[in-house]
């Protein structure tokens, strides 16, 4: 059997040689070992004065009452002496838990999608059996009350706080039971999980929604908490590049807020607050995947006078269905309201030189059509020219989808048109707005990414 040396006990020089090996347990000197593994925060999450006063510790370094205990060590060691310094958190002793680190904020909510960095260790053990670090993003998103997990790490997790890192010992019946998982996980095993909450979102009450009654659906005091939870659904999945689910999620959210009825004019401020937010956030993810229609159609469904965003977003989707006028336009909205906004500015030089090309281009129609009266045969051929360049140009401008085309073309000028597009797989497209009929040079990816 494996013999237990407590290295602050001393030990011999048997003692190590003896044929059964042996396990050094160095409790003794927890205060010396220090536990350097903090982890870099998103930049993106949005903290209230109090989460910032908390992370930037400005308490008095030498006051020792704010001290917490990141420096114990738990790799290697028998459970036995780390549990006298742990409280009960569930049941009588099943599940022990340590705070290295406090949290902020509210306890996590149950039903709660939490994102946190785990490892799972055995005793004895310096190897860990189980960890996010090998994962992928090197972190877990957990959806608690689902049973995705083993009980006594959810029950775990379900005692935490925004940040919190937290040092678990469970018992065998709420981890991997009496039989285990060999090899790898042995027999009626306790483990310990050190956890760190790097952040939640309350999507529980999304779903309570559809438990709704109709008439409750239609009160806006009933459904105002839902619809922020499905918002902070959206933004939290678009921060993670699942963008069709958002889309799903604020689409929810708009139809919960123009459904709502109003019982004054403090619930309707409200709710035209939110559907904007909503709406701008909506042209945001329908840009991202290349839906400039759908963008479009989100911006014109504002309540509320459009921000600078909301501007930005609207002229990129202009920008890309090669109507560069109003996109300048609205950029230079964009740009007033948020003039130190370098993105913005970038756009605008961008839009300017595809404006300027189709301009150009433009001009030349013109010219060609001068000189069409007194030589077609040669000015057809340079008409020709002048179409196969702006057809080139136009495959070549990656941000663009459609490209509109010079009006009052003659039968002759857009067969001419239609020819040399569809040698390069473009189309030809017609669009009437307010009784006037234009024509479009028409990507075909145009068609299946301005669908749902």
């Amino acid at each position: 059997m494996t013999t237990v040396i407590k290295a602050g006990e001393g030990f011999t020089v048997d003692q190590v040689l003896n044929s059964n090996g042996f396990t050094l347990d160095t409790t003794d000197f927890i205060d010396l070992l220090e536990d350097d593994d903090d982890l870099d925060y998103s930049k993106s999450v949005k903290l209230n004065n109090q989460e910032m006063l908390r992370l930037l510790n400005l308490e008095d370094e030498n006051d020792d009452t704010n001290k917490e205990p990141e420096n114990i060590s738990f790799i290697g060691i028998a459970f036995d002496t780390l549990k006298p310094k742990m409280q009960s958190v569930y049941g009588d002793g099943e599940i022990l838990k340590l705070i290295k680190k406090e949290g902020i904020g509210e306890v996590i909510p149950k039903d709660a999608q939490a994102t946190v960095e785990y490892v799972g260790y055995f005793e004895f053990q310096d190897e860990p059996f189980d960890s996010t670090l090998f994962h992928r993003e090197k972190r877990a998103t957990l959806n608690l009350g689902k049973g995705g997990m083993i009980e006594g790490l959810e029950i775990a997790i379900s005692t935490m706080r925004k940040y919190e890192k937290a040092i678990f010992i469970i018992q065998p019946h709420l981890a991997y039971g009496k039989l285990g998982c060999l090899p790898r996980i042995p027999p009626d095993s306790e483990v310990l999980f050190k956890i760190e909450l790097i952040d939640f979102l309350d999507n529980g009450s999304a779903e309570l929604y559809d438990e709704l009654s109709n008439e409750d659906k239609r009160k806006f005091s009933k459904t105002e908490k839902i619809i922020r939870d499905l918002m902070n659904t959206g933004q939290d999945r678009f921060k993670r590049q699942k963008i069709k689910q958002a889309i799903r999620d604020y689409n929810k959210a708009i139809d919960c807020l123009e459904s709502a009825r109003l019982e004054n004019d403090e619930e309707e401020k409200k709710m035209n607050t939110l559907l904007s937010r909503a709406l701008t956030n909506l042209t945001v993810c329908y840009n991202k995947v290349n839906k400039p229609k759908l963008a479009c159609s989100a911006f014109q469904r504002l309540p509320n006078e459009p921000t600078g965003k909301a501007h930005f977003q609207y002229g990129k989707a202009l920008a890309q269905l090669g109507d560069y006028d109003k996109a300048m336009e609205s950029l230079l909205k964009a740009q007033a309201l948020v003039p130190e906004c370098e993105e913005i500015r970038i756009q605008i030089q961008e839009v300017e030189v595809h404006r300027r090309k189709y301009l150009e281009f433009s001009k030349r129609f013109a010219q060609n059509s001068l000189r069409m009266v007194e030589d077609k045969s040669k000015n057809m051929d340079e008409f020709e020219k002048v179409i196969a360049d702006m057809c080139d140009y136009f495959i070549k401008d990656n941000s663009a989808l459609k490209s509109k085309l010079p009006s009052g073309l003659s039968s002759q000028e857009l067969e001419c048109v239609r020819r040399l597009a569809a040698s390069r797989d473009l189309s030809i497209t017609k669009q009437n707005r307010l009784g006037v009929e234009s024509l479009f040079l028409t990507k075909k990816t145009y068609y299946y990414k301005d669908s749902m």
